[in-house]
């Protein structure tokens, strides 16, 4: 391999990338090189950290709510959440153009942060918008994860509103299971009042009179 275009073919597309663009045209083969493997370098690391966000927030909603496990688990997915967004805009960056993430990206995190805010400083209703913002986020990422390998195992030729069929179905798939999952979970825990850092329900504190 001497760096030239013609080396990176299915590594290209794979990326974003093309000859026949203005950036990659004007670069030399080194330069073209040199951009594939920065590109791909972004590109392993922010499926690295998808994953690893994935696999996290899975933990962090199977843990206890309110144990010590829920709060580190809580913490790291949060950090881990800003970096894979990071990473997206990175990756965005180095193709030279927007993609879908990149419209993802903004929302995916603000929902993570709203979800993380909510649980530090807990005012009032905090525990709903925590469970609603912090699965969002969870959901955004899902869908990210989903127009990744979708688009490889299925197309089709339907076209709604200007877009695919799969496009929506990869689209809302996710938003629509999350939003289930959410009403349920918001629903299991309307029932609990908070007083400072233990949880009372209601039929506890009627019993003790409060």
């Amino acid at each position: 391999m001497d760096g030239s275009i013609s080396d990176f073919p299915p590594l290209v597309r794979s990326l974003g990338l093309s000859s026949d663009t203005t950036v990659i045209s004007e670069l030399r083969p080194t330069d073209f090189g040199n951009k594939v493997r920065r590109s791909l370098a972004i590109l392993l690391t922010h499926a690295f950290l998808a994953v690893t966000t994935i696999a996290i927030g899975l933990l962090a909603m199977r843990a206890v709510k309110f144990s010590s496990s829920h709060s580190r688990f809580g913490e790291i997915y949060h950090w881990l959440m800003l970096a894979t967004c990071l990473s997206a805009l990175a990756l965005s960056y180095s193709r030279g153009r927007a993609t879908i993430f990149t419209y993802l990206t903004p929302p995916s995190y603000a929902f993570a942060l709203v979800g993380y805010l909510m649980a530090k400083f807990r005012p009032v209703h905090w525990l709903q918008w925590h469970i609603i913002a912090q699965a969002s986020s969870y959901i955004a990422l899902i869908t990210g994860v989903f127009f990744q390998l979708v688009p490889r195992i299925w197309r089709s030729d339907i076209m709604f509103l200007g877009f695919s069929l799969d496009f929506w179905v990869t689209l809302l798939t996710p938003g629509i299971a999350g939003s289930l999952f959410i009403g349920n979970t918001v629903k299991k825990w309307s029932g609990v009042r908070l007083h400072k850092r233990r949880i009372q329900t209601f039929s506890e504190s009627s019993s003790t009179g409060e």
